[in-house]
C-alpha cells in the first residue's frame, strides 16, 4: 500500500454552550489559540478544524524560534469532545 502522506492528529475540542443565543463557541485544549463557532456542535468542530489547519503553519514558525504554546487545562462545565484531524 502506497504511503499517502496523511497523518491522525486526536485532540480533544472544548465545545461552550451559548445558553443565551444559542450555538457553540469551540476550542482545542492544546491550542486555545484556535477557537471558532457554530450553530451545533459538529459545525463548530468543523470550523474549528480549520482554523486549525490554518493555525499550523503558524505553530511552524513559532517552532522554529523555540515559543512555547501554552495549555489551558480549565475545566469548567464546557463539553469536551475528542476529534480526530486527518493532515
Amino acid at each position: 500500500m502506497a504511503d499517502l502522506g496523511i497523518t491522525t492528529i486526536e485532540l480533544n475540542a472544548i465545545l461552550i454552550p451559548d445558553k443565551k443565543i444559542g450555538g457553540f463557541t469551540a476550542y482545542f485544549s492544546d491550542f486555545p489559540q484556535a477557537i471558532a463557532e457554530g450553530n451545533t456542535q459538529e459545525e463548530a468542530i468543523q470550523n474549528l478544524k480549520e482554523v486549525f489547519f490554518f493555525m499550523l503553519k503558524d505553530l511552524a514558525e513559532r517552532s522554529k524560534n523555540d515559543n512555547v504554546i501554552p495549555k489551558d487545562d480549565c475545566d469548567n462545565g464546557h463539553i469536551n469532545r475528542t476529534v480526530n484531524i486527518y493532515a
